[in-house]
């Protein structure tokens, strides 16, 4: 995922060092280096392997290098690397996870019973 200095691509930086307390919201990616206490929600959500995040997690895509402490949500895709650890549940539409990581919780897949239906075979008597 590639930051670029656009300020209309929506994208957050919170590097190492930083602690941010609240909600955040960003209509494009948000990169997590430094610690937040609280909600994220965006486009994409990149959790550096310094970063922690001690709140849930929501958007399309999740790659996740740190620390989650809440519910990680992706509409689309997560990624668990190897130096990730979670405590709590994931819900995603497709997963990576990583020899190494860390997961205490759950999984749960946003795939509906009708959207499995049409992406399985059809049996032939």
């Amino acid at each position: 995922m590639e930051v670029t200095d656009d300020p209309k691509n929506g994208v957050l930086v919170i590097g190492e060092g930083v602690r941010l307390t609240g909600k955040i919201e960003a209509p494009g990616a948000v990169h997590v280096h430094g610690f937040v206490d609280g909600e994220v929600v965006a486009s994409d959500i990149n959790v550096g392997q310094s970063g922690r995040v001690e709140g849930s997690l929501s958007a399309q895509n999740v790659d996740l290098r740190g620390y989650a402490g809440d519910t990680v949500s992706a509409a689309k895709h997560v990624t668990i690397r190897s130096s990730a650890t979670v405590v709590g549940n994931i819900k995603y539409q497709t997963i990576e996870i990583e020899s190494g990581a860390r997961i205490e919780g759950s999984l749960q897949s946003l795939e509906k019973p009708a959207d499995k239906a049409k992406a399985a075979p059809a049996a032939r008597a």
